[in-house]
């Protein structure tokens, strides 16, 4: 078993001029977009993360979620699905709004970090897909000392 090592996180981003991070016009025709795909490539990382908001209009496309009734309260700990996957897509969904339609994105499992203040009926949607998740939280999500949502 090999020693546990500290995750070296890369902050690869591309914004507008007017320093937007998301630009309406986000596409394949984008200007400079290839160059950020090719630099990405040279990362070979193991995960990529966006928040709820990047992933609702790139992934989600804003659908909702199809909730069903829970009866039994669902315990607030951290649920790894069963998965083949070598790479991981981390999607930071502090209230759980995300409407996944399945449990990957182009073979790369899907982990959600979440608050405790999730609905039940949320988590059991994410079982029910085969969707890892994680507690981050109480009340913000927070993944690292510096990166936090309400």
């Amino acid at each position: 078993m090999s020693a546990l090592q500290k995750p070296r996180v890369i902050c690869h981003m591309m914004s507008s001029l007017d320093g937007r991070i998301i630009v309406q016009r986000w596409g394949a025709d984008v200007p400079g977009r290839d160059e950020y795909e090719a630099t990405a490539a040279t990362f070979e990382s193991q995960a990529w993360l966006c928040g709820r908001v990047t992933m609702e209009k790139d992934f989600t496309k804003g659908r909702q979620p199809d909730l069903q009734p829970v009866t039994t309260p669902l315990d607030r700990t951290d649920f790894v699905a069963e998965h083949e996957a070598d790479s991981f897509v981390v999607a930071v969904d502090a209230h759980g709004k995300l409407a996944w339609e399945a449990a990957d994105i182009d073979g790369e499992h899907l982990i959600e970090v979440l608050t405790e203040q999730v609905s039940d009926e949320y988590l059991a949607y994410l079982r029910r897909l085969g969707i890892s998740y994680v507690f981050g939280g109480a009340e913000k999500a927070s993944i690292l000392p510096w990166y936090s949502t309400s």
